[in-house]
Parts: C-alpha cells; sequence; structure tokens
C-alpha cells in the first residue's frame, strides 16, 4: 500500500495526507453511490412485485365475473333503480364481463365501454351504418379513436370478422 502511494506521490506531486483525504473521499462517494443505487432497484423490485399482486388480484375478480355469466344463460334484466338515474361525471364505469359486438350493439351497450361516451358511440353507430367493421382495427376510422384508445379497447369488444 505504501508503494501505491508512494507512486501516487510521485505523479501527482501531492502530500501523502493529501492523498490519503481524497482517496478517503473517493472511497466514501461511491460507497454511497452503490448504496443508492441499491436502494433504487430494491424499491423498483418491491414496486413491481406489489403491482404484479394487484395485477393477479383484478385478474382474479375478472375472472370470477365472468364465471358468473355463462353465455348459455340470457343476460340479467336491467336493475331499474339504478338504470333510471343519470351516471354521475367521477362515478367510473363497470366494463362489460364479455365482449361486446361493435356491429350490432345498441348505442347504450357501446356506452358501457372504457373511454366512450354518448358522442362516441353515435360516432361508432354511424360508420357501422356505412361500413360494418370487420375487425376491431377498423375501429380506427372512427373519428376520436386512436391506436392507444383501440388497444384499452380491445378486450371489451369483438366483431363477426373475428
Amino acid at each position: 500500500m505504501s508503494k501505491l502511494i508512494a507512486k501516487l506521490q510521485e505523479w501527482t506531486h501531492a502530500s501523502k495526507q493529501e492523498l490519503i483525504a481524497v482517496t478517503t473521499l473517493l472511497g466514501l462517494t461511491t460507497g454511497a453511490a452503490i448504496v443508492s443505487y441499491y436502494r433504487t432497484v430494491a424499491t423498483d423490485d418491491r414496486t413491481r412485485q406489489w403491482l404484479r399482486q394487484l395485477d393477479s388480484l383484478a385478474q382474479l375478480a375478472e375472472r370470477t365475473d365472468s364465471v358468473a355469466v355463462r353465455d348459455d344463460e340470457p343476460p340479467a334484466p336491467p336493475n331499474a333503480a339504478t338504470e333510471d338515474r343519470p351516471a354521475r361525471r367521477n362515478e367510473p364505469k363497470r366494463p362489460p364481463s364479455r365482449p361486446i359486438n361493435v356491429n350490432t350493439a345498441p348505442k347504450q351497450e357501446l356506452m358501457r365501454l372504457p373511454g366512450i361516451g354518448e358522442a362516441m358511440a353515435d360516432r361508432i353507430v354511424a360508420a357501422r351504418k356505412e361500413r360494418p367493421f370487420g375487425s376491431p382495427d377498423d375501429l380506427l376510422r372512427v373519428q376520436g379513436i386512436g391506436k392507444k384508445k383501440l388497444e384499452r379497447l380491445r378486450p371489451y369488444i369483438r366483431t363477426d370478422g373475428q
């Protein structure tokens, strides 16, 4: 170690105390950077793990919703107490439990889709009157539906052409 310090003194023309002080500061800074990096990585991993657990819970809830509604039974009649009152702006929509056929669904059913309001549902109905949708990608021709919105809608929609 003293040979290394002697070489550094020769190269830098610094005293032994100056070299020890600089080396100590450099070591502490490097150690702090390593600890900071580890904390960041460990926090990101914990956050990702927590988000994965939330996603799995959401998927479990969706599966239990879809199990409750079988394909061979007719849909439940709408609840008059909740259907008569207008939807509140801040109240989140409950997406459909099974995919909606955008070629045949009425306007009210289209409005249950996430991100689809009354005006957008009207545009979808008008577009399908001109030309039915062959695939979900054909919804891109509706004004106001871009790639991001289509990806959000994809799990909840279907067409005859699929």
